[in-house]
């Protein structure tokens, strides 16, 4: 297999080196920009700086949305920074890339090429520079572009596993050897197609694996957050500037599909309200959750999939809402709120041995003009209780479990949404500034507490493919006979809460349009570390990369 993708790769990339002196041609309109673009933070500062706000912390987006969103904004008025930050966006949705074909049907490529070293000095604590923030050794985005209305689009990468990214001793991203190399590629694969109705309202169709983002934050929303990866969905959506609508279901393992939808309103040009509400059954596909305007809750389909005898006693459905608040008040000045619960105890509901799961993420943002750049502040807050995304069983709670197809795998498990997961209070403080393409540094410090309810250590041995023969009494879950028979009493951290503390510096320079140094030391050190009472660690990391842009030398 890994022969065949080779071959792939090396003759993929040697028709666009070919086909280089050919044609030139810029982004599809249905092109999707990854949801960890750095072009929704730069959106994100123009909306800021002209007092208003957008659909944009719902991603990813198409070319076709975000210049929809663009072409909103006075460019006459915004600050030299917000100009810069406009300018960039324009240029990178315009950029030309490598293409083979005709003007309405063509094959175009980016190539990036990475160079990044990292140590850290305590093997006893996570990396601050962690798997999600390291680049690919060679990341390239093919794609077909049809006309104006669809694109399917892949990574072709020479990169290292996420297995080998987490481990201690582990100093480069260069797959050195066959233990350490991803064969798992492509991660990001999708088909987007779309049309508009008129010049600022369409609807467009993905089916994709592409990571997904509901709400722009700094610790990663609570909501969904592009932390969850490389997990399959299809999605229809229709969007105009003032309301949007989407279905969407999302496969987070074998009969695992949690159902979503989403409405968002604009009621004025300086707030947007957004309302998701989704279900995790555990069964085959069920087509009654993928009808618009339903209420999934109303089907109150745990009565069903209980009787149908899905694996153990129990509700088989888990339920799931979240809000949304985006806010710009005056110029420079965002406040931003997500909220969401996954159960919810009636006062007219007597069972006291069910818990309640909720959350709450709240920031404050400001992007002030100085001279070229924007110095950048954000202050956010979060917190999540102990059975927060937590049901019954693994097997319908909200988190994907897996493991990769490479040696010295691990198993991985990914929350929806916050990424410190259930029974976890914190905040984060960023202070930074940007001169666009040139240079910029920021400084962030987070605090968590942690209790015991948020580590992947809870699902014990469940394992990648999760458990087909539920022991209610050894899972977290109270029963009325386990050891957890009083969760729902829990508060949050609950057990030997571990405290931890980051602070970390990202510094970026620009010495040529496309050569990109970044910088990124920090530390970290925790108090009852991993909730063991009493024990204390504390290292420091390094790490630097050298992102060289292929398709902009030259230009």
């Amino acid at each position: 297999m890994f022969k065949f993708k080779r071959f792939f790769v090396i003759s993929i990339l040697g028709i666009f080196l070919c086909s280089n002196v050919l044609a030139e041609r810029i982004r599809g309109e249905q092109q999707l920009i990854k949801s960890d673009s750095w072009v929704y933070e730069s959106l994100n500062a123009v909306m800021i700086d002209s007092a208003r706000t957008h659909f944009y912390d719902r991603t990813p987006l198409t070319v076709q949305e975000i210049k929809i969103m663009l072409n909103e904004i006075d460019y006459e008025k915004l600050s030299i920074p917000a100009k810069a930050h406009y300018d960039r966006i324009i240029n990178y949705l315009n950029e030309t890339n490598w293409s083979f074909g005709t003007d309405d049907f063509f094959l175009d490529a980016e190539v990036v090429v990475t160079a990044e070293g990292q140590y850290k000095s305590n093997d006893n604590l996570d990396w601050i520079f962690n798997r999600k923030l390291r680049s690919d050794f060679v990341h390239s985005d093919v794609g077909i572009n049809v006309s104006k209305y669809a694109y399917l689009g892949a990574d072709i990468i020479l990169a290292q596993s996420k297995s080998a990214r987490e481990a201690n001793r582990n100093f480069v991203n260069v797959p050195y050897n066959m233990q350490t190399i991803d064969i798992n590629f492509p991660h990001d694969a999708y088909l987007a197609a779309g049309f508009l109705l008129n010049e600022n309202s369409g609807l467009n169709l993905k089916v994709a694996t592409l990571n997904q983002n509901v709400g722009l934050t700094s610790m990663g929303s609570i909501i969904l957050s592009d932390y969850l990866t490389d997990s399959p969905y299809a999605e229809l959506k229709v969007f105009s500037p003032y309301i949007n609508y989407a279905a969407n279901v999302t496969m987070l393992g074998l009969n695992r599909y949690m159902y979503m939808h989403n409405l968002e309103v604009r009621p004025h040009k300086k707030i947007t309200i957004s309302v998701l509400e989704a279900a995790l059954p555990y069964g085959g596909f069920d087509l009654r959750y993928f009808v618009p305007f339903s209420v999934f809750h109303g089907y109150a389909g745990w009565w069903e999939y209980q009787n149908a005898g899905w694996n153990g006693s129990g509700s088989d459905v888990s339920s799931y809402v979240g809000l949304k608040l985006n806010y710009t008040p005056v110029e420079h000045l965002r406040l931003y709120s997500n909220f969401a619960l996954t159960q919810y105890q009636m006062p007219n509901e007597n069972d006291k041995t069910i818990p309640n799961g909720g959350a709450m993420q709240l920031g404050i943002e400001s992007y002030i003009p100085i001279n070229e750049g924007f110095l950048h502040l954000r202050l956010e807050g979060a917190s999540s209780s102990p059975y927060f995304y937590l049901n019954s069983s693994p097997n319908w709670s909200f988190v994907k479990t897996y493991s990769e197809t490479c040696d010295n795998a691990k198993t991985f498990y990914e929350w929806i949404g916050f990424p410190y997961g259930p029974d976890t209070i914190g905040g984060k403080v960023d202070v930074g500034y940007e001169v666009p393409k040139k240079w910029g540094i920021n400084l962030s410090y987070m605090f968590l507490a942690r209790g015991e309810l948020s580590s992947p250590n809870i699902f014990g041995n469940w394992g990648a493919s999760h458990c087909s023969n539920p022991d209610r009494e050894n899972w977290v879950y109270p029963t009325s006979t386990n050891k957890y028979k009083d969760g729902a009493k829990l508060i949050t951290p609950s057990g030997i809460p571990e405290y931890l503390n980051v602070i970390s510096i990202k510094g970026e320079y620009w010495p040529l349009n496309w050569l990109c140094v970044t910088a990124y030391p920090g530390i970290s050190f925790a108090f009852n570390n991993n909730n063991k009472q009493g024990e204390f660690a504390f290292g420091f990391e390094i790490a630097l990369s050298v992102k060289c842009f292929l398709n902009r030398i030259g230009k």
